[in-house]
């Protein structure tokens, strides 16, 4: 049997350590959910009403996860009916100067449209994300701190707030400093970083780079968590804005993965629990596996636990169909618990 590489070793040592944190993801509240701001150029009445449309479709695209439903053609009448979802909204100036309209919408009558709907909805439980920021700039390399570099952070915390994600901020102390560098994170030396960083007992870990290039400016987000990892990456003139788009396609990766509400109400889905699971590839395993039955048309994540996974899976057939498709693989076997349950095998 050949031998794990030390860092290859190391990397799923620390991956395992983060999927079994005690900690579950952290619970955002329904009202912050149905809360939006957006810019105005004034308060004129015709403006507020437009204004409030424009908010819902943030906040559709926070309770989805997704910013490709925001323009989905099932929203029409659901945006035309803005202005009586909204509960409070005033108006207030932002950082730059500018005018800006907070609203807060009815959360609970527009989650149970977006089901009544059939689109996604991305659960009130949302991971906590531990950042590590390190910027490279006029032949300097440096870690963002959340002291020193206080314009980066809050707009990070502006963007995330935007999307309904729950950020831990490093305390960036003694302990930090002596364990993580720039270099770290610029040059991909990523395990010892998630080493140090299971102390905040996060649910994912988005290690985080912005170099100056000709021209302008290159971001990247690279994730690792118990439900999603990944890297999304892109280039601006800007330093924030390249930051920005890099963040937003992230989340939308998250959000793909964790949003499940709507398709617990489309026709033929059921709901599968699969246990043994024990590590980050155990669930990629059966994820991709499930993906590529013939029965099945699509996969959702839908409750993790600490050994199993519920999934809710769209079947082109029935269930019975899917049971006699995962009986010819050596992937998946029934549990005697009851039809839809199944054990991973080793």
């Amino acid at each position: 049997m050949r031998l794990l590489s030390a860092r290859l070793l190391m990397l799923i040592l620390v991956m395992l350590a983060l999927l079994a944190t005690p900690a579950a993801a952290a619970s955002i509240s329904l009202e912050r959910l149905g809360e939006a701001m957006v810019a105005v150029p004034d308060r004129d009445r015709g403006t507020r009403q437009r204004a409030f449309s424009e908010a819902l479709q943030e906040v559709v695209v926070k309770m989805t996860g997704d910013r490709a439903w925001r323009s989905d053609p099932r929203l029409e009448e659901l945006l035309r009916q803005a202005p009586q979802w909204v509960r409070q909204y005033r108006y207030q100036e932002s950082a730059e100067g500018t005018s800006e309209l907070w609203v807060r919408f009815d959360a609970a009558a527009i989650e149970r449209n977006l089901v009544d709907l059939g689109l996604p909805l991305w659960q009130r439980d949302r991971p906590n994300l531990l950042i590590w920021l390190a910027i490279q700039q006029d032949n300097e390399r440096r870690m963002a701190h959340t002291v020193d570099d206080l314009e980066w952070w809050r707009a990070i915390e502006s963007w995330a707030n935007a999307r309904g994600i729950l950020l831990i901020e490093p305390l960036w102390d003694l302990e930090d400093q002596s364990r993580i560098s720039a270099a770290d994170i610029l040059l991909g030396f990523e395990e010892g970083v998630l080493n140090a960083s299971a102390r905040y007992e996060p649910d994912a870990v988005a290690l985080v780079r912005v170099q100056q290039r000709s021209g302008g400016f290159s971001a990247r987000w690279q994730l690792h968590g118990s439900v999603h990892s990944g890297v999304w990456e892109a280039e601006a003139e800007e330093a924030k804005q390249a930051l920005q788009q890099a963040f937003e396609s992230m989340v939308d990766g998250i959000g793909r993965v964790m949003a499940t509400a709507g398709l617990a109400h489309a026709q033929n889905s059921v709901e599968i629990n699969i246990t043994d699971i024990h590590s980050l590839s155990d669930y990629h395993r059966v994820r991709n596996y499930l993906s590529e039955l013939a029965p099945v048309q699509r996969v959702q994540t839908h409750i993790l636990g600490s050994d199993s996974v519920i999934f809710w899976v769209q079947l082109r057939g029935d269930s019975r169909e899917l049971a006699r498709a995962t009986r010819l693989g050596n992937v998946l076997t029934p549990s005697a618990e009851s039809e839809l349950t199944f054990r991973l095998l080793p």
